[in-house]
């Protein structure tokens, strides 16, 4: 009996290990394919809760994934998150296809790319260029199939645990403001700004205990701002 016992928590004890290995190298690797089985996870779910064609769609990183109050912020906006936590802009890209455009959507809010530039758990960092460039191929993407879909970058954060990266993303936000400025079906949702002191210093009461993600606080201010833009732009038909 003891023995069982004793097996019974080796076997366990290897599977904590074995799940917790796999969720570090999913978040330290670029490769689309670990990201599979959210995505799988994400489609089964539209189909017990099926999203119309001509909504807005929400993509990128945890800061999507964690906006529990999206749809209520939003409303009367008929909206959708498709944000999987951890992910890099450069994955966003391979799916595109599946988690925006299959959704058909007359506007698109992109948040993503701090992950990209962090470079997670000591990961391969990418510059503003980059950012640029991969943005560039979401936009390809939707416009493709959704010529007339008009899509947002909203400006990376400056979190106070990412201090070593503010630089970078200055600059990220800089060029691709310059990039959207190039096409009138793009656009840039300045959310960095009002989340900043007059010096440009995050203000940290917007940020959880980690100093990364957003509270309660944080997406209130992100609402003020998104959704008059949306209100404006892209109102309900």
């Amino acid at each position: 009996m003891l023995t069982n016992v004793a097996t019974l928590f080796s076997w366990g004890g290897c599977l904590v290990l074995g799940w917790v290995g796999w969720l570090l190298f999913r978040l330290r690797s670029d490769r689309a394919w670990v990201w599979w089985p959210t995505v799988c996870w994400m489609r089964w779910k539209r189909k017990s809760m099926p999203f119309a064609p001509g909504g807005i769609v929400f993509a990128g990183s945890s800061s999507i994934r964690y906006w529990e109050s999206l749809v209520a912020d939003m409303a009367p906006l008929r909206v959708l998150g498709q944000g999987f936590g951890g992910s890099k802009l450069s994955q966003l890209v391979t799916w595109t296809d599946r988690l925006i455009v299959a959704h058909e959507p007359r506007a698109v809010v992109v948040y993503s790319g701090e992950n990209d530039l962090a470079g997670l758990l000591g990961g391969l960092r990418k510059n503003a260029d980059d950012l640029v460039a991969l943005f560039a191929q979401v936009c390809d993407q939707v416009h493709a199939r959704l010529p007339a879909t008009r899509v947002y970058w909203v400006s990376i954060k400056k979190p106070p645990a990412r201090r070593e990266v503010w630089p970078e993303i200055e600059r990220a936000n800089e060029l691709l403001a310059q990039f959207c400025a190039g096409d009138p079906r793009l656009g840039v949702i300045d959310v960095l700004t009002p989340m900043c002191d007059p010096l440009g210093v995050p203000r940290e009461e917007l940020y959880g205990a980690d100093g990364i993600h957003l509270n309660a606080a944080g997406y209130a201010v992100w609402t003020s701002i998104i959704r008059p833009r949306l209100m404006a732009d892209s109102p309900e038909p």
